[in-house]
């Protein structure tokens, strides 16, 4: 797995993406996309000025770990009457050429612009079952934050469209009373891995 590491570089040198925009004249969009890792490449001369301007080698403005994680979706369930969601969702671990996979669950409640995302271990089977699980969650355990936070925002941006499928937006905001339209962009989901030793 390789992920941009240009958001804790600049938070080291309390430096802003306006500011390191104006002084390069890498565009803000590059910048923002490259420091939350949306980018999914980075062009030789953009990576050339910011090692220059940074004063580091390429090697720091990437992190790199010997194994890929992905998280997909599985099953969505929105309840309407209670605004409550069930998420079923797979974690896939690839190392050295081998795939553990494991199955999860999350209920997720709302509560005032915000979802809580409650994860919880799986219904052990059998011994397969633990021993992909326990390999899963050793990963996990040890993804460095960068990494762990951008796992948790490609979740969420998927979550948020399956809310937006599900007529989501629409309901909560016909039962408001008042003028503020919410739209995804106002809504914050906050991961509680508690089953995780992080």
């Amino acid at each position: 797995m390789l992920k941009f590491n240009l958001k804790v570089v600049l938070a080291e040198r309390n430096l802003k993406i306006t500011q390191v925009s104006n002084d390069t004249g890498i565009s803000r969009t590059t910048l923002t996309s490259l420091a939350f890792n949306y980018a999914k490449g980075i062009q030789f001369d953009t990576m050339n000025t910011l090692c220059n301007y940074l004063k580091i080698t390429p090697r720091e403005l990437f992190i790199y770990l010997p194994y890929d994680i992905d998280v997909q979706l599985e099953d969505f369930r929105y309840d309407d009457r209670l605004l409550n969601c069930y998420v079923k969702f797979s974690v896939t671990l690839l190392k050295e050429g081998k795939e553990y996979k494991t199955s999860l669950s999350a209920n997720m409640e709302y509560y005032d612009k915000k979802f809580e995302f409650i994860a919880q271990e799986p219904q052990i089977q059998d011994e397969n079952d633990k021993m992909e699980f326990d390999m899963v969650k050793e990963y996990l355990e040890k993804l460095p934050i960068q990494f762990f936070i951008n796992m948790e925002n490609e979740f969420k941006d998927k979550i948020l469209l399956e809310l937006k499928s599900n007529q989501f937006f629409e309901e909560i905001n016909r039962e408001r009373d008042i003028k503020e339209y919410i739209e995804a962009g106002d809504i914050s989901i906050v991961f509680d891995w508690t089953f995780l030793n992080k």
